[in-house]
Order: C-alpha cells, then structure tokens, then sequence
C-alpha cells in the first residue's frame, strides 16, 4: 500500500490523460489559471505525474467524489462497515454531481447513507486539498479512480447515526472509535488518502 501523497490544485474537477504524452496528466479546474485555451487542450492545463497522487495507465477519468467524516464532542470519530465487503470499514462518501457544490454533495450524501441531516450536524471543517485514488487493475467501470473534497462534521447533542433511516444500503454497521482504530481495515487502495485524512484529523480535533 503506498504511504506518500502529494496535494491536487484546488478547486480541481476531474483529470485524465494526455492524449498524445502518457507521462503527463490533463486536469480542468474551476480555478482560472488552470485553464488553457488550446484546440489540443481545450479544458485543461498538463501536470507531470511526479505532481499527483496518481500513477496512470491508462486513458480515463477521475469522478470527482466527497467523503465525510463524522465526529462527537469528546474527539472521536463515527467508523462504518461495508455492507458488501464484510470486514472492511471507511468513511461515508460519494459521487459529485454535475454544477453540485461538494459541500451540497457532502450534506446528500451524509442523510443518504447515515440517515444525520443537516438539522443534526455543524460544520466543523474542509480539508483544502483534492485527494486522488486509483481503483484496482481489475477494476472495469469508465473511471481510474476518484478525486476527494474532504469535510468533517459534528453530531448536535445525542445525535448518532442512523443506519435504519439511511436511504443507501451502504453499511451494516458503525461505531465510534478513535481516528486511527480502523485504518488497517480500509481497502488498500485508498490508504494514502486515508493517511492524510487522519493526519487532517488529528489536527482539526487537537489530538496529540
């Protein structure tokens, strides 16, 4: 599993492959000067694969993605078992949509697979920075892999999450637990970005 990661631009919405120059990566941005008006790289500027996360094999895309970190007043964190991977924990996330703000995406996505609304959460923080996955080899959906905006959230008085009322059958379980407690239990493919999640972690909750 690789443990280093390097930031993405901000503001970053998708990436893929230099048409002509496999060693370079296209990525299009909301940011003004990561466009470049080209008629070979019309949404684009080139990156260097040395500057991501990201190693490319092949011409795709990356689905821009949010993921959500649920925590309580006493610093820990709310952990969730995959319903169709038995033993494997992580935290909720899911796709952006097309002119969807990640924040909205993360508020959709947080009532859809945990059932905690927006009346049930405050907004604690955003960690300023795209974090890049790719999927496995054996993967054979249209995207290499998932570009991250990360947000964490604190439940309001008793609030918890509530799988019952979830309109996702995302997970069969959950549990509070310390930042790290299951990190060796996250698929192998997303723990550098999950190493650099609980680092943002530990800062934002004052954890020694």
């Amino acid at each position: 599993m690789a443990k280093s990661y390097r930031p993405l631009p901000a503001d970053l919405l998708g990436a893929r492959v230099h048409p002509r120059n496999p060693e370079l990566v296209v990525v299009w941005s909301r940011a003004r000067h990561y466009r470049r008006r080209s008629s070979t790289l019309p949404s684009g500027h080139p990156l260097r694969l040395s500057d991501t996360v990201v190693v490319v094999s092949k011409p795709a895309t990356f689905r821009a993605n949010v993921g959500i970190v649920v925590t309580r007043g006493d610093g820990q964190v709310a952990w969730f078992e995959r319903i169709d991977h038995l033993g494997s924990w992580q935290f909720p996330q899911g796709g952006i949509n097309r002119d969807e703000p990640p924040r909205s995406a993360a508020a959709r996505e947080l009532l859809e697979e945990t059932g905690l609304g927006d009346e049930r959460i405050e907004w604690v923080a955003e960690l300023d920075e795209w974090l890049a996955y790719t999927f496995p080899a054996e993967h054979s959906g249209r995207h290499l892999g998932q570009i991250q905006r990360w947000f964490l959230v604190r439940t309001v008085g008793d609030a918890e999450p509530d799988l019952d009322a979830a309109a996702d059958d995302e997970f069969r379980s959950w549990r509070w637990a310390d930042p790290e407690a299951y990190l060796d239990r996250v698929v192998d493919f997303k723990g550098a970005v999950y190493l650099r999640v609980i680092d943002w972690l530990r800062s934002e909750l004052d954890l020694a």
